[in-house]
């Protein structure tokens, strides 16, 4: 009794519409190849063109979990126009700990990390920067990772920024002598690596 009342009447009628254009624009093809005594004739064409339309109605709710997944593998960077990060502000003995904590929540979330920084905010304060791989996002689902990540009790601050490609920094050059994380290329600074 669930299928009765799911039934969209004008979702119907959109697609008995659409088979039945499809019918009116594939029959006139169809006299003119009989005409002239050709194999395919008004039957033949007024099916395709009907076949056609119904395989395009049928494939746009049934791909549409297809494309959902789709859009969510990661672009290529080059050619990518938009960079998501997500920022967060920690103290020195928690930084290892939120550096893992945001790596895992992003993870969950299937937002993969192309890149992940560190860097000094004042005497006491670190800011991790995690770079998102080029994928498409859902803003609300965004917020709702920073606010979780906001929750952790070792973070002072999350947020989450998107900027154009253009504007990325680079990363500096290690100072010479400095060791970096061989798996994320982090400067390792009196272990705070969570690799």
């Amino acid at each position: 009794m669930r299928f009765v009342t799911t039934i969209h009447l004008l979702a119907i009628l959109d697609s008995i519409l659409g088979l039945l254009t499809a019918f009116v624009l594939g029959t006139p093809v169809g006299p003119a190849r009989q005409y002239r005594q050709r194999s395919a004739g008004l039957r033949t064409n007024t099916l395709v063109a009907v076949g056609a339309a119904a395989f395009v109605l049928a494939g746009n709710p049934l791909l549409r979990p297809v494309v959902a997944r789709m859009e969510r593998r990661p672009l290529d960077q080059r050619t990518g126009e938009l960079r998501l990060e997500i920022r967060v502000t920690t103290d020195a003995e928690n930084l290892a700990a939120a550096r893992r904590h945001v790596i895992e929540r992003l993870q969950a979330a299937q937002y993969p990390v192309a890149d992940i920084d560190v860097t000094p905010v004042g005497e006491e304060a670190f800011e991790i920067i995690a770079l998102l791989t080029a994928t498409t996002a859902a803003p609300a689902e965004l917020d709702a990772v920073v606010a979780e990540l906001s929750r952790h009790p070792g973070i002072r601050h999350a947020a989450w920024e998107s900027a154009s490609l253009d504007w990325r920094r680079r990363r500096p050059p290690p100072a010479c002598g400095q060791r970096l994380c061989p798996r994320c290329r982090t400067p390792l600074l009196e272990g705070c690596c969570a690799c």
